[in-house]
């Protein structure tokens, strides 16, 4: 071992001694021995003299005097293993900034990769060098700068030890250059981006360190200080920075206003007297950071805009729930781990994207043209978020957003005005306690909804909604084991009318005639839940991984005012057990399979589905990429199905997925995802296959074409709840459905600070119904049981867009309905431009574009709506 040790040490000593700068501080193997301990120190040297010129050439004398450290270790593919060429690194300081110089030494320096792309995207076919830095010294939390031998800048901040928060952006400088021997990576990150205690005079502070490395062309990523291939750790396996003397956290004020130019031109008709083929509009506003101390920062939006962010696909949706979206905006985007339970994950207690949404007022049946808000306007957004090195994490955030009405014409001519969404306070906060150097945790979470008059056009809308909620998390087992939970309750508060209209949501269905463990009261005006979570894992130590969880949320639970939540009313438990391979084995680099099960039921015992679940993944030591999976679900028990009816069963299925990716690294890229499913008793079916080809014609362009092409047939869709009879009939029908979408995104990088992105996607979804059919039983196995095929008694009607149901024959319509038959058309696309043309100052110009119709015609041939917007933001600091 000594041997090895020796040996490895003098090779680094040798190549080193023909580096310009930061070789020259090794003076013998003895002192770069020093550096192979098991410690991991680095000690960080004080700056006398000038600052470094950010640029890349390693020249400046500081690197020739500051301390260097070198050997870095696998974690891919071979981990452990030595790198496979070595890598210097030096830290030093001065009161404003921290200074990082990366030697980054390549046998083949011509092989080295690298791809011009805008900040803040990752790409494997580029060689990558990333420095950390732990200044809160809590052993979870990180700072990540990175940078590719382009110069394209991407940061994160690492959050509980293993979590990465993608949306945080800092400041800071970086000069990158090639050479005959490899390439160099000079960092500047001021003081003010990070987050650390002052120390006392004379007094060192100790930080969390690490260096990583990733050389694209054998898919290597290594490490300073290494990390664990078979643990549950990322931070606290960081190593030690030290000499840090006399630092205290600056006093932190950046503002960054902003002004945007908006012109929308859009179709309209002559009648509409609220349309302008051009409509301009001009706003203002600015975001603001101010460090409170040095462990809290406050964040400020005043009248954010987010024009620039991508709309969201398309999609028809025929269930009784919504969509969930990502969050995209920015401010919204930073910070989002700090309001999130240790588990469950899902549903999220915070989801931000019901701050500014769409409103939701009723309008007049006889409003003919309306002129209504896309979004209701966010007056004033803001977040206190920190965390001290004693790890007390603390996330406060509340925004508030306007009154929103629309204009409408009547039928009688005249221009009225209704509101459409009351004015309303969110607020969100998250205090979690860290013990054990970060081993073990206890959080606690609330959050408010407040909003202002109801009108009777907002008497669906709560009034007010709480959630309160406790979790913990607790690793033993030298970290092996982890068991985490939470408990929850929540609270809204409205008219009677709002609560009925929540007892009768979608998910919670207390009307349902056979539920006699859930009570409908019409004269509610408030309504509680409860939630309970509990998982126990075996997270790290060797190659298996198991977990079992427990769930209960109880059937008054709402958090759907500032969370998000399809379903109440759960029982649930979930066990999986899997084996992870971390270094190459037979034809693949490493490779993970699993079996799962899980089962649900209402509180009243009711089983609402079982499945059991094969799934896995690997890649290949040619770098292409596989998944793969089958599901076993049985038949179960829907509350939903019949939409407030009684509960409904429904088939089983077997369903198999299958994706492919090939290598990552190529200028040509091809993957493909297929997706099928088949119910039983002949219930219907699915396919779905979704093919993408991405071409990098150059090193700073890329263009991907995505098809997704979907075939669904089902016999019970559900189309409608009628009166026949003084009872409840509940027609469905089958329903075969084609849907195409075609999604190209177009990448174009000028330089690191100036882009151009293209993004477009035309979308069609075709459902056609048949065999029409009414409940008869619906509990009964069989499915010929459970439904009464209407047959020759469904009749259309002369005006060729509804349905007469004549059950019985005797001439007396019983039911008519509408024709569900649907064909939706639409193209979204956007062009963005973005230029940073000073660090943290940005101008964005953007085009985007909207045409949509539910009729058989292509989008190509309807006039869209058009916006263009430019947006000027400039950042200022002290």
């Amino acid at each position: 071992m000594q041997t090895a040790r020796f040996f490895v040490g003098s090779l680094c000593l040798s190549i080193l001694q023909y580096s310009p700068s930061v070789a020259q501080t090794v003076d013998n193997a003895d002192q770069l021995s020093v550096t192979l301990r098991a410690e991991h120190v680095l000690q960080a040297t004080k700056l006398i003299g000038p600052a470094p010129n950010i640029d890349g050439v390693l020249s400046d004398v500081m690197w020739t005097e500051a301390d260097t450290s070198t050997p870095f270790v696998q974690l891919v593919p071979r981990p452990g293993d030595p790198s496979t060429f070595p890598t210097g690194v030096q830290v030093v300081y001065d009161r404003n900034a921290v200074y990082v110089a990366m030697r980054l030494f390549d046998s083949a320096p011509d092989s080295v990769t690298t791809r011009l792309t805008r900040r803040d995207v990752w790409s494997e076919t580029s060689d990558w060098a990333h420095v950390y830095l732990a200044s809160y010294g809590d052993r979870r939390t990180a700072f990540r700068f990175s940078v590719n031998p382009s110069g394209v800048k991407l940061d994160a901040i690492h959050h509980g030890d293993t979590q990465e928060d993608s949306g945080w952006d800092a400041v800071w400088d970086v000069g990158v250059r090639r050479d005959s021997i490899g390439w160099t990576a000079e960092f500047r990150i001021p003081l003010s981006q990070l987050r650390f205690a002052s120390s006392a005079r004379g007094e060192e502070l100790r930080w969390g360190l690490n260096f990583g490395r990733f050389i694209a062309r054998f898919g290597e990523r290594s490490y300073w200080s290494p990390i664990p291939a078979d643990a549950a750790r990322f931070v606290s396996a960081f190593g030690t920075l030290t000499g840090l003397v006399g630092l205290s956290a600056p006093g932190r004020l950046e503002v960054q206003p902003y002004v945007l130019s908006r012109l929308t031109r859009a179709p309209g008709v002559v009648e509409n007297p609220f349309h302008r083929v051009n409509a301009g509009t001009a706003t203002f506003g600015a975001d603001i950071r101010y460090g409170v101390t040095s462990d809290f920062t406050l964040n400020l939006a005043v009248n954010p805009d987010f024009g620039q962010v991508e709309a969201d696909p398309s999609e028809v949706n025929l269930s009784a729930f919504e969509s969930f979206f990502r969050e995209k905006r920015p401010f919204f985007l930073e910070g989002t781990d700090l309001f999130r339970v240790t588990f469950p994950m899902w549903p999220p207690l915070v989801h931000s994207r019901r701050i500014g949404r769409r409103p939701r007022g009723r309008l007049p049946s006889d409003a003919r043209f309306v002129d209504r808000p896309d979004a209701s306007s966010i007056l004033v957004a803001s977040k206190l978020t920190g965390k001290t090195s004693g790890g007390l994490s603390i996330g406060v955030m509340n925004a508030i957003t306007q009154r929103e009405s629309a204009r409408y014409l009547g039928d009688g001519g005249v221009i009225s005005s209704v509101p459409v969404e009351p004015s309303a306070s969110f607020t969100a906060a998250r205090v979690t306690k860290d013990f054990r150097e970060g081993q073990s945790a206890v959080g606690i979470i609330a959050t408010a909804t407040n909003r202002g008059s109801l009108d009777d056009f907002l008497g669906s809308l709560h009034k007010a909604a709480y959630v309160g909620g406790v979790d913990w998390r607790h690793r033993f087992g030298a970290g092996i084991y982890e068991t985490s939970g939470s408990l929850v309750a929540s609270k809204v508060r409205g008219d009677s009318g709002a609560i009925a209209l929540t007892q009768r949501a979608p998910g919670r269905r207390f009307q349902r005639s056979d539920a006699t463990h859930l009570e409908f009261d019409p004269t509610r005006t408030s309504l509680a839940g409860n939630q309970a979570a509990v998982r126990l894992a075996k997270i790290g130590g060797g190659h298996w991984r198991w977990q079992i969880n427990g769930t209960y949320v109880s059937p008054g639970f709402e958090v759907n005012d500032l969370g998000f939540q399809n379903g109440s009313d759960r029982v649930g438990f979930d066990s999986r057990i899997g084996f992870v391979q971390f270094e190459p084995s037979g034809p693949f680099r490493r490779w993970q399979l699993d079996i799962s099960h899980s089962s649900g039921w209402t509180s009243a015992g009711e089983q609402r589905y079982r499945w059991l679940q094969l799934f896995g993944n690997g890649q290949l030591k040619n770098h292409w990429r596989i998944n793969f999976g089958v599901d076993r679900t049985f038949a179960g028990f829907s509350t939903e199905a019949l939409r407030g009816g009684p509960g409904l069963r429904e088939p089983g299925y077997v369903s198999s997925w299958l994706g492919l990716t090939t290598d990552p690294r190529q200028s040509v890229n091809f993957n493909v995802w297929a997706f099928g499913m088949r119910f039983d008793e002949d219930a219907g079916h699915r396919l779905n296959v979704e093919p993408r080809l991405t071409l990098r014609p150059s090193d700073r362009a890329d263009v991907s074409v995505a098809t997704g092409v979907t075939w669904f047939t089902t016999e019970t869709q559900y189309i409608g709840t009628f009166e026949a009879g003084g009872a409840a009939e509940y027609v469905f029908g089958r329903l075969r459905q084609k849907t195409v979408s075609l999604t190209t995104r177009l990448n174009y990088t000028f330089n690191p600070n100036l882009s151009l992105q293209l993004y477009a996607q035309p979308f069609s979804s075709v459902g056609r119904y048949d065999r029409y059919k009414a409940v008869l039983d619906p509990s009964a196995r069989r499915i010929d049981d459970r439904f009464d095929v209407l047959g020759e008694a469904v009749r259309p009607l002369d005006d060729g867009l509804s349905y007469a149901v004549d059950k019985d024959a005797d001439g007396v319509d019983e039911i008519t309905f509408r024709d569900p038959d649907f064909d939706f058309r639409q193209l979204r696309s956007n062009v963005v431009l973005r230029w940073e043309f000073r660090p943290g100052s940005t101008l964005f110009a953007v085009w985007s574009q909207n045409r949509g119709a539910v009729l058989p015609t292509s989008p190509f041939d309807l006039d869209g709506t058009n916006i263009f917007l430019l947006k000027f933001s400039y950042w200022l600091a002290r």
